[in-house]
């Protein structure tokens, strides 16, 4: 049990984010097949109600992810972060499309549908997870998004003629 408890801050606040975003999964998952399913059961394409389905928790995911897994308050970190997240969430759109297409060539059930597209979720999960933490939400992709806003409103200030007004005011 000592080793446990010597082990560092670091590893266990991974850990804590692997639980968090593995519990972000456990409600999307089931949110997107069940949405998955109806569509299919409806009679709807398999790939158009992937894409559908997709789309629908893309923003679920977006938002608990970046909110609860990675504890990023405020406004998002742009429209850089959301289209990232997005792209990611193409990959997976394409994985899964791919999955579940090649199911509906054996079988129109919907039930061997729904296991390829968990199985295509699966297989981009870990990789997903380590370009959210290395790249998109982490504490050095926010450290930049901070200095990219100061010099955007270090630029405004100075285009500003009121500013150049004060400047010279307080030169002589």
């Amino acid at each position: 049990m000592e080793a446990v408890t010597r082990l560092s801050p670091g590893f266990w606040s991974m850990v804590g984010k692997v639980v968090r975003y593995s519990l972000v999964s456990a409600v999307v998952l089931p949110t997107g097949s069940l949405i998955l399913w109806l569509l299919l059961i409806s009679g709807l394409q398999p790939v158009s109600a992937n894409v559908v389905s997709v789309t629908a928790t893309t923003p679920i995911s977006y938002l608990l992810n970046r909110r609860w897994t990675w504890g990023k308050d405020g406004i998002s970190g742009g429209a850089g972060e959301v289209a990232a997240f997005w792209w990611l969430a193409l990959v997976g759109l394409l994985l899964s499309s791919g999955a579940v297409t090649a199911a509906a060539r054996w079988t129109d059930r919907p039930e061997p549908l729904l296991a390829a597209n968990v199985a295509a979720y699966g297989a981009v999960w870990v990789l997903k997870f380590l370009v959210l933490d290395q790249f998109l939400f982490s504490p050095n992709a926010a450290r930049s998004d901070r200095v990219r806003r100061r010099i955007h409103q270090r630029n405004v200030r100075r285009s500003d003629p009121r500013s150049r007004v004060r400047r010279r005011e307080s030169v002589a």
